[in-house]
């Protein structure tokens, strides 16, 4: 099933506003421990990063350089990964705050000479997942086509096959939505993502009777080994999303806050439940103050919009300011860092 072009236009929109979303509302509480949440647990969830306002940390970064990408190549796979690779060079010249250390070492590949069809280096970790939800909104029809333009992302950094399987099955998701198929979650595609890698089919398998029990998502996240915060690693982190997702479809702010209480890695999985909920829902799905609360630059919240509508082919690539990036990059720098330090204060 092909989504008509005026449908694609809002179902990205709303994936990449739930992603800038879910980014920004738990990226206040990344790298906390579940035992120092308990103080949130009775309090609503509201963007606080700065002044009760919300800001985007490199997973939406990320998602906008797809957009981007994938509107220059003007569907050539090997021109988007070029763009792509470019753009993640640029990127590690502001100084990002918070990059991993595969994304850092794989771009630093890149500037070495590496082609990105072998600059990723070995690791597990949440540096493809991100960059796969809007891939899935914007080929939703051929499955193989979609695996060859989320493996080239994946492949920029990460060379092992945990986050390949990982990206592959968030762009499963995010395309089972926007195809707006009445029917169940496509466990079995989700399946196919990996066959033969035990850890994912057992992980899928966990997810499953986890749901069908009528568990929490912090029980998942003591079923995976993790009481008191889950690390970055892909597969665990598409667990949590598509479980907090499904259990909490039609509410998507338990979700989010179910999410935070599970500590670790917020930011990653929020971002990308987000995205499921913004896609399946839009942006409405959400408590309007997250949305509206939301104050970076350039990627604004008129920017995101913008962008998402000319990847969907309504409208052409809007402006974007890379000599005045490191000064925004910077800002956001001193904002962790002063944030970090309330953390410890308080």
């Amino acid at each position: 099933m092909t989504v008509p072009p005026d449908l694609r236009s809002e179902v990205l929109v709303g994936c990449l506003s739930g992603l800038a979303i879910g980014d920004s509302l738990l990226l206040s509480f990344e790298k906390c421990t579940r035992r120092s949440l308990v103080r949130f647990k009775d309090r609503p969830l509201e963007q606080g990063l700065c002044c009760r306002r919300g800001m985007l940390s490199d997973d939406t970064e990320h998602a906008v350089f797809v957009l981007q990408a994938w509107i220059r190549s003007e569907g050539d796979l090997g021109r988007f990964q070029r763009s792509l690779a470019w753009r993640l060079r640029w990127w590690l010249l502001c100084l990002p705050a918070g990059i991993g250390k595969a994304t850092l070492r794989s771009i630093v590949r890149l500037w070495l000479g590496w082609s990105p069809e072998c600059s990723g280096v070995s690791s597990g970790g949440n540096g493809t997942l991100m960059r796969a939800p809007v891939l899935g909104v914007l080929i939703t029809r051929d499955r193989a086509e979609r695996w060859r333009w989320v493996d080239a992302s994946s492949r920029l950094t990460h060379r092992d096959a945990a986050p390949r399987i990982a990206a592959r099955a968030v762009a499963e998701v995010t395309a089972w939505l926007a195809r707006r198929e009445e029917s169940p979650c496509p466990w079995t595609e989700l399946a196919a993502c990996g066959p033969d890698d035990h850890r994912w089919i057992d992980l899928l398998d966990l997810v499953r009777a986890k749901l069908d029990a009528g568990a929490g998502v912090q029980d998942l996240a003591d079923a995976f080994g993790f009481s008191d915060g889950v690390p970055g690693y892909s597969y665990f982190t598409i667990g949590l999303a598509l479980f907090a997702f499904l259990q909490h479809r039609s509410d998507p702010a338990s979700g989010m806050r179910a999410l935070r209480d599970t500590g670790g890695d917020t930011d990653t999985v929020g971002a990308i439940a987000g995205s499921f909920w913004g896609c399946e829902q839009g942006r409405s799905a959400f408590p309007a103050s997250w949305w509206n609360r939301l104050a970076d630059w350039p990627m604004s919240r008129r920017y995101l919009d913008s962008l998402a509508r000319a990847a969907a082919g309504k409208g052409s690539l809007p402006t974007w300011v890379w000599p005045l990036y490191p000064l925004r990059a910077a800002a956001f720098l001193a904002i962790i860092i002063s944030h970090g330090f309330l953390r410890l204060v308080r």
